[in-house]
């Protein structure tokens, strides 16, 4: 005899993951406060917790290098060139929402239904603010060491200043 509940579908609280992912709308949050950098280490988190490693490590490298290419190619723009930041934040939000829903979005909708839990968008702001020190060290290291001249050089006495 069989009653409603054998083919019950809903997931079993002991066979629900133990890790939470990451949504789209947390990597956008994470990207906004700490660059590409950190959409790529949100989406490389939760490819290790799917046990994907290698799609881990590929997607943070391509991540960290088009950070670079991006930051290399608005260093290399004209200074004349007045273009609001918005300019180049809004269509990086939309492309990281883009890419998250198309790399990870079927990986996500299994988690949920299989039990798991989202993780808080504040741990994606977090990691966007960890990803700004390196990113801002780069920015600021790139720039000293550009710098062809540190100021007039003024002689006094024998000395130079």
């Amino acid at each position: 005899m069989s009653n409603e509940f054998d083919t019950w579908d809903e997931p079993y609280l002991e066979d629900a993951p133990t890790y939470t992912l990451h949504s789209a709308k947390g990597v956008v949050w994470g990207t906004f406060i700490g660059s590409p950098l950190a959409a790529g280490v949100l989406l490389a988190i939760n490819y290790w917790r799917l046990g994907k490693t290698t799609a881990a490590q590929i997607t943070f490298a391509l991540f960290a290098v088009g950070t670079a290419a991006f930051f290399a190619l608005v260093y290399a723009m004209p200074d004349d060139l007045n273009i609001p930041n918005v300019v180049f934040t809004i269509p990086q939000l939309f492309m990281v929402y883009g890419v998250t829903n198309l790399l990870q979005a079927d990986d996500i909708r299994a988690h949920i239904r299989n039990g798991g839990k989202l993780a808080s968008a504040w741990a994606a702001v977090g990691i966007g603010v960890l990803c700004l020190i390196p990113v801002l060290g780069g920015i600021f290291g790139f720039v000293y060491l550009e710098e062809q001249s540190f100021g007039t050089v003024v002689k006094f006495g024998n000395d130079e200043v």
